[in-house]
């Protein structure tokens, strides 16, 4: 098995213009920022307000097979909503949040597409579902353009409270059991690892020109975090967090461009993976919205941050997942030395980002802040062990 086990980094020399600098206890300076943050407008918008009554009127008019029930679904950015016929299929309704532009939308649903004619196992990634369209008495409804069939991909709802337009889309619902459940082993952390594998290996050949769409929640963009540290309320994490990031910015980041790159997930956590019953074996990989071209060993990284703290060495489950994924496909030298450095990117990431979403979002803030503090944990471990 590859041992990635996490020994000390070797700390390199910073210039003086490198050095983190407090402006007082607990402020971080933005001295170190070397350029302008470009937020992300999708990060930064309510998701729709949309009631269940809309939902079930909308299921009605363009997914007339799916009337049986309509019940609302967690969410952090969109609206989603779970309707099911009368032999107990099921889709998700998505209301999309109105900063998404339709470019981002439409990768979505190819990419989706794509996985379906891959040979991806089946189930594995939801079916994107065309809706039918709207009949002509149908109110604030409008579709997108027809195909053949008389179908389309997304249609537009004007909401009943005045908001302002969003697409709707569906996709099938898939049935599994939550990752919480999967059993905290090496076989099992080697089966997610195969899992990621298979699934980058069905997105490596997946072109689309929003694919390089500029994200928050990619790694190589973790540098930019400097400017929302503010919001960080644990003082203690503030010179820990600013240390890594100059770090990464100034020894990481510009060598990522240099690794393997394709469309990645990007976000598997346990509330984007299904597991069987047992416990072992992964039976479905969910939401997609946060895909993107990256870095491929970002994918372990981001998938490996959500399990490295259900085990008492947190690199046994790393040595794990990245075993399980070289056994589909071989990992470079080079992807395998910046590993450590990516699943830290990503416990900032879900630190920050977080922290600073709460603070717009406080209504929503124990949805946003649900893994926080585990992320807290696990950074401080490997920070203390790696860096210091």
């Amino acid at each position: 098995m590859t041992n990635l086990s996490c020994g000390r980094k070797e700390r390199q020399p910073f210039s003086e213009a490198d050095e983190t600098v407090h402006d007082g206890p607990g402020t971080p300076s933005r001295g170190h920022c070397t350029r302008k943050l470009e937020l992300d407008n999708l990060l930064l918008t309510p998701k729709p307000g949309i009631s269940l009554a809309e939902a079930t009127y909308i299921a009605k008019c363009c997914f007339p097979d799916f009337v049986h029930g309509c019940r609302r679904l967690s969410g952090e950015r969109d609206a989603n909503f779970r309707i099911s016929n009368h032999e107990g299929r099921t889709l998700i309704l998505k209301f999309i949040n109105p900063a998404e532009d339709m470019a981002t939308t439409e990768m979505q649903i190819a990419l989706l597409e794509h996985l379906t004619a891959s040979e991806l196992k089946v189930g594995i990634a939801p079916r994107h579902q065309a809706c039918h369209a709207p009949p002509r008495h149908a109110d604030r409804l409008v579709a997108a353009a027809l195909d053949d069939n008389g179908t389309c991909d997304w249609i537009d709802y004007w909401p009943e409270s005045g908001q302002a337009p969003v697409r709707v889309r569906a996709y099938e619902f898939l049935e599994g059991c939550p990752d919480a459940k999967l059993a905290s082993s090496q076989p099992a952390w080697m089966a997610l690892g195969r899992q990621m594998a298979d699934l980058d290996q069905n997105l490596s050949g997946f072109q689309h020109p929003a694919m390089h769409r500029r994200l928050l929640w990619d790694a190589t963009h973790t540098g930019d975090l400097c400017f929302l540290v503010e919001h960080v309320k644990n003082a203690r994490l503030i010179e820990p967090i600013l240390d890594f990031l100059t770090r990464f910015e100034r020894q990481v980041a510009p060598t990522l461009a240099r690794l393997p790159q394709q469309m990645i997930h990007n976000d598997l956590s346990p509330s984007n993976i299904l597991v069987d019953q047992a416990g072992r074996a992964i039976i479905g990989i969910l939401d997609f919205g946060d895909a993107v071209h990256a870095p491929r060993i970002a994918e372990i990284a981001v998938g490996a941050s959500y399990q490295m703290n259900r085990y008492r060495d947190p690199c046994i489950a790393l040595d794990s997942i990245v075993h399980g994924y070289e056994s589909v496909q071989q990992l470079l030298p080079e992807e395998r030395a910046h590993i450590h450095d990516l699943v830290l990117a990503r416990l900032v990431q879900r630190i920050v980002i977080t922290s600073w979403r709460a603070d717009q979002f406080p209504e929503n803030r124990n949805y946003i802040m649900r893994s926080a503090a585990d992320a807290i944990s696990l950074f401080s471990t490997l920070h203390e062990t790696l860096y210091e």
